[in-house]
């Protein structure tokens, strides 16, 4: 019977919470079918030397195998798990707001955590409520909840979480829709990428100016839109060319180039097409 009750682990109250280590050493005496008469010397066997240290200090001048096993969990109890303020979890409980970045998800089970200590008995969950609905970030979920007859703090969560991920799904949508309706001057570039300078029509003020707005900037070092003189690849070396200052993706020489820099505007054709209106 001892052997199978070591099945326990010694408590290491850096790993675990007291209360947690409680409820497995109940598991374990379900387990091994430990009597109550030998719930004290179990305990004692499986908490290992600093802890039973502890429980010498705490019941002293009592001998700890002397003691019955409530006494002992009593002891052990009031000292790693003493009762919070009830006034102050009180307080945490009512300042609690919904983080930015924070799911609702997150926030109710955060709320029903702190709510632990606060005494609410019967009105615990009416004071959950209430405060997910106080706490709720976005101000058009916390509309709709106000608004809505016979919420419970269940169903307060169920509505938020569809909303919230409405939200998120429609944003997704308009930021793609917005990405596509709005090309990037990469894309402008690569509308070049078969013609050379001669090709484009620099006699028109809007192919001129596509084509200039494009080089001013896109990096020919590595793609990016930034200057060159700004870019992080100045001193890189190409591995299909092996030449310094730019990367092989944007290599003239590099025939598979994901991203390829045509010729720069020479200075007569912008002087010509600079100050076109």
């Amino acid at each position: 019977m001892a052997t199978k009750a070591t099945i326990v682990d010694q408590f290491n109250e850096d790993i675990e919470q007291w209360n947690q280590y409680l409820e497995r050493l109940e598991i374990a005496f379900t387990y091994n079918k430990v009597k109550e008469e030998n719930k004290t010397i179990t305990l004692l066997h499986c908490i290992g030397p600093s802890t039973y240290s502890r429980i010498r200090d705490l019941v002293q001048p009592t001998r700890p195998s002397d003691c019955t096993y409530d006494n002992i969990v009593k002891a052990l109890t009031d000292y790693y798990c003493p009762k919070p303020n009830e006034i102050s979890e009180a307080f945490k409980f009512h300042s609690r707001r919904q983080h930015e970045g924070e799911d609702i998800s997150t926030f109710a089970a955060e709320l029903r955590k702190l709510s632990r200590y606060c005494n609410f008995g019967l009105f615990l969950m009416t004071a959950l409520r209430n405060q997910f609905i106080l706490g709720v970030r976005d101000e058009s979920i916390q509309t709709k909840l106000i608004s809505e007859n016979d919420l419970t703090f269940d169903k307060a969560i169920q509505m938020a979480i569809v909303w919230e991920q409405a939200k998120l799904n429609a944003a997704q949508i308009q930021n793609s829709l917005t990405n596509t309706a709005k090309p990037s001057n990469v894309n402008i570039i690569n509308d070049y990428t078969h013609t050379t300078e001669n090709d484009i029509n620099l006699n028109s003020t809007k192919s001129y100016h596509r084509y200039a707005t494009a080089l001013d900037t896109i990096c020919y070092r590595c793609g990016g839109q930034h200057k060159a003189f700004n870019c992080q690849h100045s001193k890189s070396i190409c591995k299909y060319c092996s030449k310094k200052g730019h990367i092989a993706i944007v290599c003239l020489s590099n025939p598979n180039a994901t991203i390829k820099i045509p010729l720069k505007i020479n200075s007569s054709q912008r002087k010509n097409n600079i100050f076109v209106e």
